[in-house]
């Protein structure tokens, strides 16, 4: 039984050897209310098409309700030096300043998955590499 988990171990750090393993930051932000959303909504939209522009927003959206409605809030992936400069960039976030929401920053390591096309999702463009 030791040998066989040793052995398991052994492969599954082998297999996590060859993964991407990029470092980027989960923020997932919840809505304290929705009184204040519409009015601030597009400055809010404005503030993540400015990150995307930067490079730092690696994928963003609304989490959705049991009703498709994006009431629930959402989540931010982005790049940063670490942990400190990502809560910073999260909470420049017109919906945090109006304090409408709860935000939990994560570091989060990009291991499995494919990806072969470059997209730019507020602008609707991609590129094929």
């Amino acid at each position: 039984q030791k040998l066989d988990e040793s052995t398991n171990m052994q492969r599954a750090q082998n297999l996590k050897a060859q993964m991407l393993n990029l470092q980027l930051f989960v923020a997932v932000r919840k809505f304290k209310t929705q009184d204040g959303v519409t009015s601030i909504l597009l400055d809010h939209l404005n503030w993540v098409i400015e990150l995307e522009e930067k490079g730092i927003v690696f994928a963003a959206g609304p989490i959705l309700d049991e009703d498709q409605k994006p009431t629930v809030g959402g989540m931010l992936i982005i790049r940063a030096e670490n942990l400190s400069e990502a809560r910073r960039s999260v909470f420049e976030d017109p919906f945090a300043k109006a304090d409408l929401i709860d935000i939990e920053v994560f570091e989060w390591r990009l291991a499995e998955g494919s990806m072969k096309i470059d997209v730019s999702l507020s602008k609707t463009s991609l590129s094929i590499s």
